[in-house]
């Protein structure tokens, strides 16, 4: 297993490993939303001994402090791991924010979140950075 981060222009075949992803109707029912990438945008892959990807995630960092967290696939929480280290060494941002789907709000609870807002069938969820 190997795990690469950063940015999709500084990832060797990002777009190349992540487009079936992107161009995914199933992905995008699993995340509620499409997927984009923006240039403030890290990215953390997961990737097999054959080089598939397996797990991702990914987080916005904001010039306001906040660190959006976007998506997440897969089942490696070594990967969710290595994101939150990444990001506590970012020393601007002072909260992390992700939009879940309300029947998933007990699983974020668990990992220090607390819901902010409710958008329909979403809620926000946000984690204060001490």
């Amino acid at each position: 297993m190997e795990i690469l981060s950063g940015k999709s222009d500084g990832i060797e075949n990002f777009w190349n490993l992540m487009g079936p992803f992107f161009a995914s109707r199933e992905m995008e029912k699993i995340q509620g939303v499409g997927m984009y990438d923006s240039p403030s945008t890290i990215w953390f892959l997961s990737l097999t001994d054959n080089g598939v990807v397996d797990a991702f995630c990914s987080a916005e960092i904001l010039k306001s402090g906040k660190a959006i967290l976007r998506y997440d696939y897969g089942n490696d929480n070594g990967l969710i791991k290595k994101r939150d280290i990444e990001l506590k060494k970012i020393k601007s941002i002072t909260v992390h924010e992700r939009t879940i789907l309300k029947k998933k709000e007990a699983e974020w609870v668990k990992m220090g979140f607390s819901p902010v807002q409710e958008k329909g069938k979403y809620l926000i969820m946000r984690n204060e950075i001490k």
